[in-house]
């Protein structure tokens, strides 16, 4: 009996090593995607800055691409996929329109073996409008120059005092002549006073 089931349970055991030698393998072979952002098939407001990919384990840089293109199929993906533990990311341009975007992807998992895929999203909106130009010192100068109805361009009325001003030199004149009129009044006053009071030729006075 011993003799018997030694060779069988050889063979059981050396069944079982390779079974175990080629189960490894295969459990180690492929890397698994666990999820994406933006997620597949979704619709985000604008086109995001980066898209990124989470697997189970950390991947290899060596061999990993990740590839975006845009609504009209030109590739909006901008440098290299990034690595940071479990997640791959990849950074796109900016000013990026509304639209259809398309994500093909190829990860080295850490075994050596690559693990590829495709996915895609929408935005409903383009990116953000790059915000103007306050304006300039020379454009405010600018405008402070434009010219204006000047002070003498519009009609003022001259100041009431200007009438008084005005009848000012006649009054003068009308005041000097009165007093010069006063005056040649008192002095022909004067001479003939005198002629009444001055004794006439022969000592007779005049009555």
């Amino acid at each position: 009996m011993r003799r018997r089931t030694a060779p069988a349970a050889g063979l059981v055991v050396g069944l079982l090593l390779a079974l175990g030698v080629v189960a490894a393998p295969a459990a180690q072979a492929h890397d698994e995607l666990v999820s994406v952002d933006p997620a597949d098939g979704s619709t985000v407001d604008a086109p995001p800055e980066r898209v990124t990919l989470t697997f189970e384990e950390p991947a290899v840089a060596l061999g990993t691409v990740i590839e975006v293109k845009g609504p009209d199929g030109s590739v909006v993906s901008t440098g290299d996929a990034e690595l940071v533990d479990s997640t791959v990311s990849q950074a796109l341009v900016g000013d990026l329109p509304a639209g259809e975007y398309a994500v093909t992807w190829r990860v080295t998992s850490q075994d050596g073996h690559a693990v590829s895929g495709t996915f895609g999203f929408t935005a409903s909106t383009g990116a953000r409008p790059v915000p103007t130009e306050a304006p300039t010192a020379s454009a405010g100068v600018a405008e402070q120059a434009t010219p204006t109805p000047s002070a003498s361009a519009v009609p003022v009325a001259a100041p009431s005092s200007s009438d008084s001003d005005s009848r000012s030199p006649a009054l003068l004149v009308v005041g000097a002549g009165l007093l010069i009129g006063i005056a040649f009044g008192l002095l022909g006053w004067m001479r003939a006073r005198r002629r009444r009071t001055t004794p006439a030729p022969g000592g007779s006075d005049r009555p």
